[in-house]
């Protein structure tokens, strides 16, 4: 178990093959989530989570199994006056004692979109991952040293477009090599984001019983006006516990009061984790907006990959440009470029769209020049 725990951890790494949102999602929440679930557990297990007065009668052994007792069996909250038995289980707290699986639960849901996405891009036989991730390291190297790298992405480059485009000519369905194949799977990983931050809210909202899905925002108002979990009910420091002990052949039922200290903790991870998740969800929704509106418009594609191309002084007609990216570059090569330009930067990625320009049209004259020379050929015979 602890080499498979070993190995998970190893994977959630930052790839940089993708763009800094998605590391966010997928790497640093899942790191967050994991250091809050081992600072609970640490708590609960070595330290003393709660704290009960007992009845004078009761020894010191008799505290420590209370304690014990309470803690696994639950709270309840009660502002004011002890509510009737039959109203104690709505006032219920069944949220502190599984908080650290909790977290872990919420950390594995992080990590999930890019785990579906690893498993989808191992059906296709194009490394387009490989390709990003060099030019990110090109990025640290010495200026020499980039310029060989440059040329080794570009290269590679050229193999994944021209091992698309026979896989696409000959109708090859052996593996995956469609055009807008690693385009697909990458948009998937970036709506599943979305969504896990919504189940995230649901989680939360859930366990800590809420009375809506925005009570950070009531909580924040309620510190800011100087009132506490007395007045809202959200993770309370004093609740109370029903215990029963036998005593010379007889059920003596006890309610003893308990002070709950984990929930300060609790309390400010997870008023921090919501409005973690909360500006997440606006900054991820509005990064795969930015990414379609990039991706998906051709006007964009075309102002985009043209004003790259200027930085190298070339500066193809509007239907030319057209043509190099439909029939060349396709989707999955400008996904690429915008890839690299995330991680490398737009200078790297304007190099490598130069030379795969000039070898894309190098290629094309070289075929013009062949099919001129076979028409004045056949012209003189």
């Amino acid at each position: 178990m602890d080499k498979r725990l070993k190995e998970f951890v190893n994977n959630i790494k930052k790839d940089h093959d993708d763009d800094a949102i998605d590391r966010a999602n997928y790497a640093t929440t899942v790191y967050l989530l994991g250091f809050f679930a081992i600072l609970i557990m640490a708590k609960q297990y070595v330290g003393e989570p709660l704290q009960c007065w007992i009845p004078a009668e009761y020894r010191d052994q008799w505290e420590q199994y209370i304690e014990s007792y309470c803690f696994i069996e639950g709270t309840y909250y009660a502002n004011g006056t002890i509510p009737v038995k039959e109203t104690r289980k709505i006032n219920e707290l069944r949220y502190y004692q599984w908080v650290p699986y909790i977290l872990a639960a919420q950390a594995l849901i992080c990590y999930t979109p890019k785990f579906i996405f690893k498993m989808l891009y191992s059906f296709s036989d194009l490394r387009i991952n490989d390709i990003v991730q060099m030019s990110y390291n090109a990025r640290k190297k010495k200026l020499t040293e980039q310029k060989d790298t440059v040329e080794v992405v570009y290269k590679k480059f050229i193999d994944v477009l021209e091992k698309r485009n026979l896989a696409d000519s000959h109708k090859l369905n052996l593996q995956i090599s469609f055009n807008w194949y690693f385009t697909l799977i990458y948009f998937i990983m970036k709506i599943l984001f979305v969504i896990t931050i919504l189940v995230q809210f649901g989680l939360i909202h859930y366990f800590v019983a809420a009375h809506d899905a925005f009570w950070g925002f009531e909580i924040i108002e309620d510190l800011v006006n100087g009132r506490d979990w007395r007045m809202n009910g959200y993770f309370p420091r004093v609740t109370f516990c029903d215990i029963s002990t036998r005593d010379i052949g007889q059920n003596r039922p006890h309610t003893v009061q308990c002070v709950l200290m984990i929930n300060m903790f609790i309390e400010k991870i997870y008023i921090f984790l919501w409005f973690w998740f909360f500006a997440f969800l606006v900054i991820t929704f509005l990064n795969l907006l930015i990414w379609i509106y990039r991706a998906f418009m051709p006007s964009t594609r075309l102002a985009y990959l043209g004003d790259a191309l200027a930085l190298n002084e070339i500066k193809p007609p509007e239907s030319q440009l057209k043509n190099f990216i439909g029939t060349y570059l396709k989707l999955d090569g400008v996904v690429m470029l915008l890839l690299i330009d995330s991680n490398a930067g737009y200078v790297q990625m304007a190099d490598i769209l130069q030379r795969l320009w000039n070898s894309a049209y190098n290629i094309k004259n070289e075929r013009e020049g062949n099919i001129a020379n076979t028409e004045t050929s056949i012209k003189k015979s």
